[in-house]
């Protein structure tokens, strides 16, 4: 992958990241404990807490 460029990289890796919290938000949705979804997808806790508060205030609207 040397042909791509550092924006090219940048967008990959941003993809990469949207898709593991968007697997991690369905985890989370399904009642998952967080410490597996942080063990499973690789993301940090604080994300991790981010994205729960997040289900919740969707729960509650």
């Amino acid at each position: 992958m040397e042909w791509l460029t550092s924006w090219e990289k940048k967008g990959l890796e941003q993809g990469r990241q949207e898709s593991k919290e968007e697997i991690a938000t369905k985890m989370l949705a399904k009642g998952l404990d967080p410490a597996i979804v942080e063990e499973m997808t690789g993301l940090p806790a604080g994300r991790i807490r981010e994205l729960s508060s997040r289900l919740e205030v969707d729960k509650v609207t």
